[in-house]
C-alpha cells in the first residue's frame, strides 16, 4: 500500500464495515512470528463463513440428544487434545497464522465430519460435542475476542472467557489407538474412491478385516459409508470368518490398514 497511489483503507473504516474481530482475524493471522502484518480481502470470506458455522452450531447445540458414547466421540475427544495441544504451541511462538488454520479450518472441519458421521445434529452426543465446542471457543478467544464472548454466553456459561481457563493437554484423553483405526479408515476411503474410478457406480460393497478392532469400528460408520458412496448395501467381515461372502477371495489379502475390498 502506498498512500501517494490512495490505496489506503483507515481501519476505522474496515470496523465500520465488517466488525472488529473480522479484522482482528485477518490482520494478525496474515504473517508469522514478527513478520509484517498484510491486509488480504479474500481471506474475509473464508472466515466469515467458519465464524457462521461456528455460531449455528452453538445455537444448535440442545438438539443433539444421544448420551450413549461410541468411537466417534473418543476420536473427537482425542483430536480436541491435539488440537488444544497444536494451538498453545503456535500461540506460544506467535505463529498466529498457525494458529488461524488449525482452529478455524482444522478444529471446525473436525466438528464438520463428526456431525456428518454421526448422522446429523440430533443424533450427536450433546456432552461431547459441548466440550469440544467450548474448548474451540476458548482457543479462539485471542483472535476473535467479542465473538467469542457472544458464543460463551449463548452456551449460558456463567463469567467472561477471557478470564475463563485455558485449554490444557490431557494426555489420558489422547487416544492413540482410535487415531490409529481413524487413519486406517480414511485410506480404506481413498480406496474405495480408487476402486470407483476403475470399475464404476456399484450395489453392493464387501469388506473383510483382519481385526475385531477395526471391523467394530467400521460397523459404527457403516451407514456413513454407504451415504458417501452410494452403496444400497454393505457387508463387514472379519478376514477368518468362515461364513463370510467372498467369491474373490479378498479376505486372504486383508491385512491391518488394509482391509480386502469386494464390489458387485
Amino acid at each position: 500500500m502506498s498512500k501517494s497511489k490512495g490505496n489506503i483503507i483507515p481501519l476505522k473504516d474496515l470496523i465500520k464495515k465488517i466488525g472488529s474481530d473480522l479484522v482482528r482475524i485477518n490482520i494478525i493471522s496474515s504473517a508469522e512470528n514478527l513478520d509484517d502484518a498484510d491486509w488480504r480481502d479474500e481471506n474475509i470470506p473464508s472466515y466469515l463463513s467458519r465464524i457462521n458455522f461456528i455460531t449455528k452450531l452453538v445455537k444448535k447445540l440442545k438438539k443433539a440428544s444421544r448420551e450413549e458414547t461410541k468411537k466417534i466421540d473418543i476420536l473427537l475427544i482425542s483430536n480436541v487434545q491435539k488440537y488444544i495441544k497444536e494451538a498453545t504451541q503456535a500461540y506460544e511462538e506467535l505463529r498466529f497464522r498457525t494458529a488461524t488454520q488449525i482452529l478455524l479450518f482444522k478444529f471446525t472441519n473436525e466438528l464438520k465430519e463428526y456431525m456428518e458421521r454421526c448422522g446429523g445434529m440430533k443424533k450427536c452426543n450433546r456432552k461431547v460435542l459441548r466440550e469440544a465446542l467450548e474448548n474451540l471457543i476458548k482457543l479462539l478467544t485471542p483472535l476473535l475476542p467479542h465473538l467469542t464472548e457472544e458464543w460463551w454466553s449463548l452456551l449460558e456459561n456463567h463469567g467472561f472467557i477471557c478470564v475463563a481457563k485455558w485449554p490444557e493437554f490431557e494426555e489420558n484423553k489422547f487416544d492413540q489407538e482410535i487415531e490409529v483405526l481413524e487413519e486406517n479408515f480414511k485410506k480404506m476411503l481413498e480406496d474405495i474412491s480408487q476402486v470407483l474410478k476403475l470399475v464404476g457406480k456399484k450395489d453392493k460393497a464387501y469388506f473383510y478385516f483382519s481385526t475385531e478392532k477395526e471391523l467394530e469400528f467400521f460397523s459404527e460408520l457403516r451407514k456413513y459409508v454407504k451415504k458417501k458412496f452410494g452403496f444400497k448395501k454393505i457387508f463387514a467381515y472379519l478376514s477368518s470368518d468362515e461364513k463370510r461372502y467372498d467369491p474373490q477371495d479378498k479376505a486372504s489379502k486383508a491385512k491391518f490398514g488394509k482391509p480386502g475390498i469386494y464390489l458387485e
